[in-house]
């Protein structure tokens, strides 16, 4: 696996590769809260996350599998496959060369369904160590910068896709509400997130024109696919016309 940093130019278009967590001069944490636990352990976590951190090229973070039961202290990767399997969607997990990496989205998910269900004993305060690794590693320059890169380059991207999508289809209302349609004070919301699926983020059909105020609520909502936007729809009794023809271009391109 490629784990170039790419380029330092703040105005350049996103890189194309991921950082590994190694490149970054990330500092070993402390604090009074780790000062008793056992040293070897805490080292070990923190080995992990060097190891299978990743930023990806639009600043999100993933890991590799082969050490997330060190990282998530679930005790054996067989554990941490099970959590998975039963707790993560598909599309939050991607292959990246010869290995298996989880979003980091569900890596938190997880860290903190293992420090509630720890009680309070001594696997909670190694679980925080590692949370606390997780947040070095999420909020590091080359994140930050990643991040912004790719977020100017998705607002670009989007303004095309607004027009093409308002002229392709003569929009006049908004497609979620069906309120009127302010020209100006619009946007083009993706259906499937454009960090998690870039490969249709560019793609007209993968968004709906909606007014701010609709595409606030998406945002605060937190929605990250078809199904995140479909309940969505349903608590705010807006139409979910659009699922059909979206599921439609799903299956014609595989």
């Amino acid at each position: 696996m490629s784990c170039m940093s790419g380029s330092r130019d703040k105005s350049a278009v996103i890189v194309d590769s991921f950082a590994c967590a190694d490149e970054l001069g990330l500092v070993f944490p402390k604090g009074k809260r780790y000062q008793n636990l056992n040293r070897p352990t805490l080292t070990a976590i923190w080995n992990a996350w060097l190891y299978a951190g990743l930023i990806a090229p639009d600043g999100s973070i993933w890991v590799r599998f082969n050490r997330l039961h060190t990282i998530l202290r679930v005790g054996s990767m067989a554990r941490a496959r099970k959590l998975i399997t039963y707790h993560v969607p598909d599309h939050f997990i991607q292959k990246r060369g010869p290995d298996y990496c989880l979003h980091g989205r569900y890596v938190i998910l997880l860290m903190d369904m293992a420090i509630q269900a720890s009680g309070g004993s001594r696997r909670s305060d190694y679980a925080r160590f590692s949370e606390k690794v997780y947040r070095k590693l999420r909020d590091s320059p080359e994140a930050d910068k990643r991040r912004g890169q790719f977020h100017y380059s998705m607002s670009q991207a989007k303004k095309k896709l607004k027009k093409k999508r308002i002229k392709d289809l003569k929009l006049t209302t908004d497609e979620l509400t069906g309120e009127s349609l302010d020209p100006v004070n619009s946007d083009f919301s993706h259906i499937r997130c454009a960090s998690i699926f870039p490969k249709i983020s560019t793609e007209s059909w993968n968004g709906l024109i909606v007014n701010k105020g609709t595409h606030a609520k998406i945002t605060t909502d937190n929605v990250l696919d078809e199904n995140d936007l479909l309940s969505l729809c349903k608590r705010q009794k807006w139409t979910t016309s659009w699922l059909p023809e979206f599921q439609k271009r799903l299956e014609l391109i595989g």
